[in-house]
């Protein structure tokens, strides 16, 4: 990294001449404004929408996106998902910031040790499908359409006839 050695000195010389707080003074409206800007996404909302992979890719992108932002890393990046939030550079106080920067750009409450509880990208992701995904087709549904498959099997090729017309008949109509 290069540095403008006269600009940083001279930037230095100024910040000592001022006290902490004029120096930091727009810091706080600053994180004010981020904490209170609209969420980029409803997370449940659009992952409803998602099949499982896809709400996976979704939230392991804003994740990424949201480390990026708190560790002022290149947009061209990629991150490991497995590799922990500390050993990225995070610390206690980053961790917090990551956690208020992504549950704004998800748009929904995390609790306030899940970068704690689950310590890497993918730990997190597959946390937040376990908890806003929609759930996975249960084994009773799967009898269901097994019943319902014997059933079918079982008519005679006139009652096909006939339930294929009333469908056709179904559809036409709400259209």
């Amino acid at each position: 990294m290069d540095v403008d050695w006269p600009l940083f000195h001279k930037a230095l010389a100024e910040a000592a001449t001022k006290p902490l707080w004029q120096v930091t003074g727009g810091l706080v409206e600053e994180a004010d404004a981020i904490a209170d800007s609209p969420a980029v996404l409803n997370f449940e909302q659009q992952i409803a929408e998602l099949s499982q992979d896809e709400a996976y890719q979704l939230a392991k992108t804003q994740l990424e996106q949201a480390i990026k932002q708190v560790l002022y890393l290149d947009e061209a990046k990629t991150i490991d998902s497995y590799q922990g939030f500390f050993d990225m550079g995070l610390d206690s106080i980053t961790i917090v910031e990551l956690r208020v920067n992504l549950q704004r750009r998800l748009g929904c409450d995390l609790p306030t040790t899940l970068l704690f509880d689950y310590a890497n990208v993918a730990d997190v992701c597959a946390y937040l499908l376990e908890r806003h995904a929609k759930p996975l087709p249960s084994p009773v549904e799967d009898v269901n359409a097994d019943t319902a498959r014997t059933a079918v099997e079982n008519l005679s090729e006139q009652e096909l006839d006939q339930l294929i017309s009333e469908k056709l008949q179904k559809i036409l109509a709400d259209t």
